[in-house]
């Protein structure tokens, strides 16, 4: 009886959402015939935007950047904006 009632008051304990935290990506996608590129800010990584938004043939999504946004990313709220770097921060991860 005891474990009953800690199990329901442990439901109705409130767990903050500001802990919640969602990686943001930059995507290129590129069009072969017309030779148009166009940017894409979006919380799925290169492998699932194509799985999700199905790409024409002629199409191809490429991984330009990446960071990290705290808190949700739920009720259609905007992501986060890339933070500021110098170009003399930025060190390739294969270097």
């Amino acid at each position: 009886m005891r474990l009953l009632r800690l199990i329901i008051l442990l439901n109705f304990i409130p767990i903050p959402s500001s802990l919640a935290e969602y990686r943001a990506y930059e995507l290129a996608i590129e069009n072969f015939d017309d030779g148009s590129l166009r940017k894409v800010i979006t919380t799925l990584d290169h492998i699932q935007y194509s799985t999700y938004y199905p790409l024409k043939e002629n199409e191809k999504v490429s991984y330009l950047k990446s960071w990290m946004c705290w808190g949700t990313s739920d009720y259609e709220r905007d992501i986060c904006p890339a933070p500021e770097t110098k170009e003399s921060e930025r060190v390739p991860a294969n270097q």
